[in-house]
């Protein structure tokens, strides 16, 4: 805080170690008043990292810093937001919300952890290790700023095993499906959504992206599709702006076979509000939720697993993609991943299905030249 003159006087101001404002009035100059204030900044900075406050900020429980410092500086997607007050509320409040910030331990983290592992869903089924990694990771992220706050002269979290949940994180292999059953689903979908499984299937869109098309985003004289936006979380807004990564903010070719079938689409069933391309039975905002549902009803009759969603067809595009021998770095900018790693980590495995398929190919096109060379071989007899 910068002196302000008082009359023919400079007052000095600064913050004190409980977080209050500090005056001292009576300077000559404003460098006086700054000087003043200076020093004493320096020694509520050393107040509070030995811990002397005066009695409120001493003993400031977990949820008073919340409150009154975390969660006013927390810039995050509405979301995000909501998913952090979820966790909040109901994993880590009810274990630490009245504790002090500086009687948080190492060995309580543990028992809270452990805690965890034996907390259920309201379907009875436990929490997946990558939820309780995110939630683990949210306490952390706290705790961290409530030492750079100077609330804590250290995070209990830095000398423990922070491994515990990512060792038992599972990458598993993504599913895809073949044409045939792209079709099917297709079909089974309500008409006015056919349009929406070839348009994820040919784009390889997400499922966010996908809802939040609208027709302005379509140009067909340069036969591309523009994505940046997506449909809303929250159903009081349409579009989402901010999308996952600065790379899915991208534009792809619009698909020959794809082209007619949207202009067929467009003219059968028209638009949603705003342009959108599809909309729900009472013609307004189609929701992720309903379009899943839509989705799922086409697609567990045919066989998709149980927990598959829309998302497999993005999947299955990729899929198409490599199998009809796409370059890796082109697919990481058409389906828009942040890095080339992304896209190995998460199709490292069909590349390794084409790389079987090519060297098929190889050994076919050499007993070709084999058996051609051979009949040459005769003819120069």
């Amino acid at each position: 805080m910068k002196p302000r003159k008082r009359g023919q006087f400079w007052e000095a101001r600064w913050t004190r170690a409980d977080g209050s404002e500090g005056t001292q009035p009576g300077f000559l100059t404003e460098q006086e008043a700054q000087d003043f204030a200076d020093i004493e900044r320096i020694q509520a900075k050393k107040d509070r990292r030995a811990g002397i406050y005066d009695k409120k900020s001493k003993e400031m429980s977990f949820i008073e810093y919340i409150n009154e410092s975390y969660a006013k500086g927390l810039i995050v997607k509405d979301r995000t937001i909501e998913d952090y007050e979820v966790n909040l509320n109901k994993h880590i409040l009810p274990k630490f919300g009245k504790y002090p910030l500086s009687k948080i331990t190492p060995e309580e983290l543990d028992i809270w952890r452990t805690e965890l592992t034996s907390m259920t869903k309201e379907d009875g089924t436990k929490y997946s290790y990558r939820t309780l990694e995110k939630i683990e990771n949210q306490l952390a992220t706290i705790l961290k700023k409530a030492v750079r706050d100077d609330y804590l002269m250290k995070n209990p979290f830095d000398k423990m095993d922070r491994s515990r949940f990512k060792k038992k994180i599972v990458k598993h292999k993504v599913n895809v499906l073949e044409f045939d059953q792209i079709v099917k689903i297709a079909i089974g979908v309500p008409e006015h959504l056919e349009s929406m499984v070839w348009l994820g299937y040919y784009t390889g869109m997400r499922p966010s992206e996908l809802l939040g098309l609208t027709w302005d985003r379509i140009n067909f004289d340069d036969k591309t599709v523009t994505i940046d936006r997506q449909i809303h979380h929250f159903s009081s807004e349409v579009f989402d702006y901010e999308l996952k990564s600065q790379a899915a903010y991208r534009e792809i070719i619009l698909h020959e076979l794809l082209e007619e079938k949207l202009l067929e689409h467009r003219k059968k069933y028209g638009l949603g509000p705003q342009q959108l391309l599809f909309k729900n039975r009472d013609g307004n905002v189609l929701r992720y939720k309903a379009a899943l549902h839509a989705f799922k009803n086409a697609a567990r009759p045919i066989g998709i697993p149980v927990g598959k969603g829309m998302h497999i067809l993005r999947h299955s595009c990729v899929s198409a993609m490599i199998a009809a021998g796409v370059d890796k770095k082109d697919i990481q900018v058409w389906v828009g991943h942040a890095s080339f790693q992304e896209t190995m980590d998460t199709y490292g495995h069909l590349f390794a299905d084409s790389q079987k398929i090519a060297a098929d190919k190889m050994v076919t096109y050499f007993k070709a030249q084999v058996e051609k060379n051979k009949f040459r071989a005769v003819l120069l007899a």
